[in-house]
């Protein structure tokens, strides 16, 4: 892994709807889940997500009512200027199906390809 590289696992290209609570208070904000596995997601908002805040996200789509709780470490403008662009650090699982297990049971994801640099 470079030094550059923080993921702790792989991750699956995707593209779920979601829905964010931010914690403590509830408030709910929509969005898109593209990225996610075991340890983190990167997803799309409308409205920028602060850093370091405690999320609850919820995906909407997965059957098995898969939810996650984790932390936001990054935010960024996204390419299409009028949406923002986060990453979650997930700190726990929940649902009828938790964790890696989670991730092979949802519709609509493929494993990404890894991009980081091959030792030589």
């Amino acid at each position: 892994m470079g030094s550059s590289e923080r993921r702790k696992g792989f991750r699956f290209d995707t593209s779920l709807d979601i829905e964010i609570r931010l914690l403590p208070d509830g408030t709910p904000i929509t969005g898109l889940c593209i990225e996610v596995g075991p340890n983190g997601m990167r997803v799309v908002t409308k409205s920028p997500l602060v850093e370091t805040s405690y999320v609850h996200v919820v995906l909407m789509s997965a059957s098995n009512n898969t939810y996650c709780e984790g932390r936001v470490v990054w935010t960024q403008l996204a390419d299409k200027k009028s949406w923002y662009e986060s990453g979650i650090d997930i700190q726990r699982w929940g649902g009828d199906v938790p964790g890696q297990e989670a991730m092979r049971t949802i519709e609509r994801i493929r494993l990404k390809k890894d991009r980081r640099q091959k030792p030589r």
